[in-house]
């Protein structure tokens, strides 16, 4: 036994080195293996073909790697960078994703917000809650059993509503309205032509204007504040007047009664 220190200028070859304290070198130690109960502890870089371990890498440091880092997990409270490529089984995180390029992903789900400052491009954007865009949302379709809403201005090429309804509390401003069916409104306002096969009505019609119309069959009154001028007036029951029934031609009847004075600059003809 030795109780003092070796030192040999050359080398040393031995079957084993087994020692109680401390193996130390100032050069470079080349090992088949290193094998250790306890820890291996390096000031400098561990340079090695492979790094194996059942338990943890610790590092205060950066963990560098030219090649593939493969482990069941990568667990760190900083960062991990990567400038190539990341395949990845998962990823698990209670912070942000965060990705300056693109992200191509085949499924995107999440139980909070996906936020884009970008555009998000996908073949179906498929929500059972709200998709919501401060911006403008561009569709192919859009294809919905539920409400379509907005507080703003829709701006659409064509409306097909299908066998349901067009609702709206506002106005309806088109260049053209076009059914098949009924149109039911609170009021209609047009400064053009409404063409129509029939319209109508169980409140009134009122025109500023002229009404022009091939027949006009009612049921109830007809009443002007001006003069109704026509090509014949034909009725089954009665013409009354408050005022002059004042004619160019001849006016033909069955009987004229009068509570007051038949006037004529011509002749009276009775049958």
């Amino acid at each position: 036994a030795l109780n003092d220190s070796i030192t040999l200028s050359g080398t040393i070859t031995g079957g084993n080195l087994a020692t109680g304290g401390t193996v130390s070198s100032t050069g470079t130690a080349t090992l088949g293996n290193v094998s250790t109960g306890g820890t291996v502890n390096a000031t400098g870089n561990i340079a090695g073909g492979n790094i194996a371990t059942g338990g943890a890498i610790s590092a205060v440091g950066t963990i560098t790697s030219d090649d593939t880092i493969t482990g069941g997990d990568i667990a760190t409270g900083g960062t991990i960078s990567s400038t190539g490529t990341a395949t990845l089984g998962n990823v698990v995180t209670g912070g942000t994703l965060s990705s300056t390029g693109t992200a191509t992903l085949g499924n995107v789900a999440t139980g909070g917000t996906v936020s884009a400052t970008g555009s998000v491009t996908g073949g179906s954007v498929v929500s059972g809650t709200t998709i919501s865009a401060a911006g403008t949302a561009t569709l192919g379709n859009v294809v919905t059993g539920g409400t379509l809403s907005s507080t703003g201005t829709a701006t659409l090429g064509n409306v097909d509503a299908g066998a349901g309804f067009i609702s709206t509390t506002g106005n309806i401003t088109g260049g053209n309205i076009a059914t098949s069916g009924e149109f039911a409104a609170g009021s209609i306002s047009v400064t053009g032509n409404i063409d129509g096969g029939n319209l109508r009505t169980a409140g009134l019609v009122t025109a500023t204007g002229t009404v022009t119309g091939g027949n006009l069959a009612t049921g109830g009154t007809v009443t002007a504040d001006a003069t109704i001028t026509g090509g014949n007036i034909a009725t089954g029951g009665t013409v009354s007047a408050t005022g002059t029934i004042t004619s160019d031609d001849t006016i033909t009847g069955g009987n004229v009664a009068t509570g007051g004075t038949v006037s004529a600059v011509g002749t009276i003809t009775s049958d």
